[in-house]
């Protein structure tokens, strides 16, 4: 399997070699942005890694990389070059055009609600795949990757269907913030120099956990239960109990767990006492991530808190 080194910039041509502007060779396009990656701000990808599909999933089961797959549209905003212009009418530039990107997506009140959490100002990175499942990101000075530096990310307000009209959509925008990395110091990653398209990465599905009973005093179980925050309907099924963290007044406990129903569970733990305060999420204890694996699917819970009744 080759390295990222290997396979970066790499053009599936025989052609011969190229000159500064010349045209001879096959020259890589880079066609219309629809996925994209978000990385931990800082991310190194080094000239070495194995980059295929095992990498990017286990980067993401770590919770380093969080790929948003199929926009259902992309629009271009980006802002030009500024001048100033002298009494001679000479122009001398003032302020460079920022990238400006907007992708567009009609899925679901849970996606979107799930999208809204990545507004942030400069605390994410970011590779970007286009239709065709080549993949763009950044190369340092000492000839590793990165991901793309953004600025401001912002997920703008849903924007509802109107009778007749389009869909109900949400816009995600991303400012780049390092010109040189979309003028000079960016790699392109082709299809086919890949084991995935993009459709085939694993990415995190959202589920909503809850204490289903109040517990009471010496009780020692647990009824709660997991279920896709999508539909909030839709039982996750073969959880194990080191997917569960159970704590007690702050401190971790162990359990045990029986699965009762489709999404529904019986954690055994020590017995309670009033007043006891009991949360409950699913953590990996195994991986020390907030994400779980259960079968071939990813999922990330929200954290839910009951209080020992007497």
């Amino acid at each position: 399997m080759s390295t990222i080194s290997q396979i970066a910039n790499k053009k599936n041509t025989s052609g011969g070699a190229k000159a500064d502007l010349g045209q001879l060779g096959n020259n890589l396009d880079f066609g219309t942005p629809l996925h994209l990656i978000r990385m931990t701000k800082g991310t190194v990808i080094p000239a070495s890694t194995v980059f295929n599909k095992s990498y990017i999933d286990g980067q993401t089961k770590a919770g380093i990389f969080s790929p948003i797959i199929g926009a259902d549209d992309f629009a271009e905003s980006s802002s030009d070059d500024s001048f100033n212009t002298n009494t001679k009418g000479v122009n001398r530039l003032s302020v460079e055009g920022l990238p400006n990107y907007e992708f567009i997506y009609q899925q679901g009140n849970e996606f979107y609600r799930q999208l809204s959490k990545l507004k942030s100002f400069k605390e994410s990175d970011w590779m970007i795949g286009d239709e065709n499942g080549n993949w763009k990101l950044a190369a340092n000075s000492n000839g590793d990757y990165v991901g793309l530096t953004a600025g401001q990310v912002l997920p703008k307000m849903t924007k509802m269907k109107v009778q007749g009209g389009d869909p109900e959509s949400k816009t995600l925008v991303i400012q780049f913030l390092d010109r040189k990395q979309f003028d000079e110091n960016y790699a392109i990653i082709e299809r086919n120099n890949l084991d995935f398209d993009p459709e085939d990465l694993e990415v995190v599905n959202p589920v909503n956990v809850s204490i289903t009973t109040v517990p009471s005093n010496t009780d020692t179980t647990l009824n709660v239960s997991a279920l896709l925050a999508a539909d909030n309907n839709t039982g996750v099924t073969g959880l194990l109990a080191a997917d569960w963290q159970v704590k007690v007044n702050g401190s971790v406990v162990s359990n045990t767990l029986v699965e009762s129903g489709s999404g529904a569970y019986v954690l055994t733990i020590s017995a309670l006492a009033t007043a006891d305060v009991v949360t409950v999420e699913l953590i990996s204890t195994t991986a020390d991530t907030s994400i779980v694996l259960s079968g071939d699917v990813l999922y990330r819970s929200n954290s839910t808190t009951a209080t020992v009744i007497a």
